[in-house]
């Protein structure tokens, strides 16, 4: 019997152990405190904080990209080979227009004869009428005791009525 730790891949507890490894390419470290590692997409959220924590030391954010966060003397080599900086001169330049996306214009018009403003053919469905024509068990509420018992009494003829084939 295999047990966990032995070198036995066909073990349960190997395939397990595979499956519950956290993938390590998603993560990234803090640049305030390097024990500080979470996935990537809970950085921007986390840098806030943390740098709340850290106001005394010298770290600036790109202009570029928010997550971009390092010492205020490496600010200007960031710059230089940031790799934001395109996505930000596309946006700002107005010459700069985006490649058309050959699917936007392509819908096939397709014709259709119904109209669903007018009125269904059908009669609409009234609750009180069917109520009165299938055995259906209701109750008063809010009356007093005496149309109460009224009501019950209607209701017993209507099934009587009902079950014996009689038209209402």
């Amino acid at each position: 019997m295999s047990r966990k730790g032995d070198d036995d891949s066909s073990s349960i507890y190997s395939l397990a152990d595979d499956k519950l490894k956290p993938n390590y390419d998603n993560f990234v470290v803090c640049p305030y405190d390097k024990h500080h590692i979470m996935l990537a997409t809970r950085l921007s959220k986390h840098l806030i904080k943390c740098g709340r924590n850290h106001p005394g030391n010298n770290m600036v954010r790109c202009p570029f990209n928010n997550t971009h966060v390092l010492q205020s003397s490496d600010l200007k080599t960031h710059l230089g080979n940031c790799s934001n900086l395109k996505d930000f001169f596309q946006l700002t330049n107005k010459e700069y227009v985006p490649s058309a996306d050959p699917m936007a214009g392509s819908v096939d018009f397709i014709e259709c004869h119904e109209n669903w403003n007018d009125e269904p053919e059908a009669e609409t469905y009234n609750p009180q009428l069917y109520c009165k024509k299938n055995l259906l068990m209701r109750n008063l509420v809010g009356g007093t005791p005496s149309q109460r018992r009224e009501f019950r009494e209607s209701q017993r003829e209507k099934f009587k009525d009902l079950l014996e084939g009689k038209d209402l």
